[in-house]
């Protein structure tokens, strides 16, 4: 079996070293109220005069976006920006529930087609399994791949890349799929050239 290059460096790193490994950086996850205030705040910021609301989104459509966001400031923000840019390229001036949910299936088809084959298949893996996480071994397993802990580098990279969200509870940690890459996820693809899922950063 041909290994990722994020995995392969894993196995490079003693054990110890790699447990010790700092973990990323986990914002505390918002309640949708919060997250509107967030939105709120940021377009009075260009607005020539304040408002009280979302405009152009209306608050389900706010409400959507942070359901999908998981609550974590991140991913809301960048929901709603591409969100507003798919709006522009429909033509939508104001944004409910069914405007935001067509907008949004946008930006999952413009992201689905910028997600590499190896990427793809990893992602259909995670969604069939619920994600990859400590006390959850099928995706690994699927995958051919060893412990949970050797693999953080690529889903640690996933996430960089907004695919993947990580979600901290009690005795572990949980990857799933973002999702702004369900539409990626649906589309299984070859796992013949594994290694090189991390090529482009490489370069």
């Amino acid at each position: 079996m041909i290994e990722p290059i994020a995995l392969r460096r894993a196995r490079m790193l003693p054990k110890w070293e790699l447990k010790q490994t700092p973990p990323q950086l986990q914002l505390p996850v918002l309640k949708s109220e919060e997250l509107r205030e967030i939105a709120i705040k940021t377009f009075n910021l260009a607005r020539q005069e304040e408002r009280a609301d979302a405009f152009p989104f209306d608050d389900r459509a706010i409400a959507e976006i942070a359901a999908k966001s998981y609550g974590i400031p991140r991913q809301f923000n960048l929901n709603c920006a591409d969100v507003l840019e798919a709006a522009v390229r429909l033509g939508y001036e104001t944004l409910d529930a069914e405007a935001f949910a067509r907008c949004f299936a946008d930006v999952q088809a413009t992201i689905s087609a910028d997600v590499e084959a190896q990427v793809r298949q990893l992602l259909y893996v995670a969604q069939k399994h619920g994600g990859f996480s400590q006390d959850n071994r099928r995706a690994l397993d699927e995958l051919n791949w060893g412990d949970f802990l050797e693999v953080l580098p690529l889903l640690d990279y996933l996430v960089q890349r907004d695919l993947m969200v990580r979600q901290d509870y009690t005795g572990g940690m949980r990857f799933v799929i973002s999702p702004r890459a369900e539409k990626a996820a649906q589309q299984p693809a070859s796992l013949a050239d594994k290694s090189d899922v991390l090529d482009s950063r490489e370069g």
